[in-house]
């Protein structure tokens, strides 16, 4: 029968050492199909199928199929032999294939040889410009490396051939964040936009770095905030949006622009992150900016709204609601 996520995580349905061939396979089936990352157990069920008599209990396409599962949870859990093992396997069954070529790539990643892998990935895409999987594991390589430039001229080439992959302008758009290219990453944000309109992470992320650019995009964030909250009422991001764009538009205490693109995990995280971050700046209007009475009557009205459902939402927890009531205040 199906197995939920959390149900794969027990022990009863993931026995820690391999009993037999049916048991095993049921095992590496249930983690496949709920992406579930356990190379411990991926190593204690499929390692038996390298060789010996498992070998020949299942297809030829599925015992190859679990050698590579196995090689890249031996690369997560450190364990070189059993890695090398598999490649080996995988390449006398393979030779010269480009898939099989990538692994070994990745096998000089683990074992912190760049350029060796950096050369492997290289000569595999210039056989094959296309190959998505090569394309992001040199990303994530010139990462590793701290070569953020590379990483982003890397992305963009990628890009330009598959304009339509979501986690490639995902992680351009955090790329540029973190490097404060707000303008840039607002690109990314609108390109991601375009690919998964109705996501609430996006649009919030999106209105946050149209906020910290300040000037007419702060109107334009309040806009994303309520979409967001639209779509997911209880959003305690674009609540707090909603919230910082009055207090922005309305002028806010004098001190330096206060920037909302934030990375927290957990309410607990983003309460913290605020706190932490520099009080909510002087928003003077810029020269020929237009008061509208209309707008800043919807925009108090949003605010209103916003501290509301906060205050609401961490009624009763006395930490959390102190922490959001100094928030409010800046």
């Amino acid at each position: 029968r199906p197995c939920s996520r959390g149900a794969m995580a027990n022990e009863a349905r993931h026995p820690q050492e391999f009993i037999n061939a049916s048991v095993a396979l049921k095992v590496l089936k249930a983690l496949r199909a709920g992406r579930v990352r356990r190379p411990d157990l991926v190593v204690a069920h499929g390692a038996p199928f390298l060789e010996g008599r498992h070998a020949s209990s299942v297809g030829a396409a599925e015992r190859y199929a679990i050698i590579e599962e196995v090689f890249v949870a031996a690369l997560d859990r450190g364990e070189a032999e059993l890695a090398r093992r598999c490649l080996a396997t995988l390449n006398a069954r393979f030779p010269g294939s480009k898939r099989v070529r990538s692994l070994a790539a990745m096998a000089d990643e683990a074992a912190g040889n760049f350029e060796a892998a950096m050369g492997k990935y290289d000569s595999i895409i210039e056989e094959d410009p296309a190959n998505m999987h090569v394309h992001k594991r040199r990303v994530a390589l010139l990462l590793s490396k701290g070569d953020t430039a590379g990483a982003v001229a890397a992305l963009n080439d990628y890009l330009a051939l598959n304009a339509g992959d979501p986690d490639a302008w995902l992680e351009l758009a955090r790329i540029y964040t973190a490097g404060a290219q707000y303008r840039r990453a607002a690109f990314c944000w609108e390109e991601l936009l375009l690919l998964v309109p109705s996501n609430p992470v996006f649009l919030c992320k999106y209105a946050e770095t149209l906020y910290t650019l300040g000037g007419p995009e702060v109107k334009t964030a309040r806009k994303y905030f309520a979409k967001a909250l639209a779509l997911q009422p209880d959003n305690l991001r674009a609540l707090y949006g909603l919230h910082a764009v009055r207090a922005r538009r309305a002028g806010g205490k004098e001190g330096r622009r206060r920037s909302l693109v934030m990375r927290p995990r957990g309410a607990m995280a983003f309460f913290r992150a605020q706190c932490c971050q520099a009080v909510v700046g002087s928003a003077a209007r810029t020269k020929g900016q237009r008061t509208d009475r209309d707008d800043a009557a919807l925009c108090a009205d949003l605010s209103e709204h916003a501290v509301a459902r906060l205050r609401a939402a961490y009624k009763g927890n006395d930490f959390n609601a102190r922490l959001l009531e100094r928030m409010l205040e800046l």
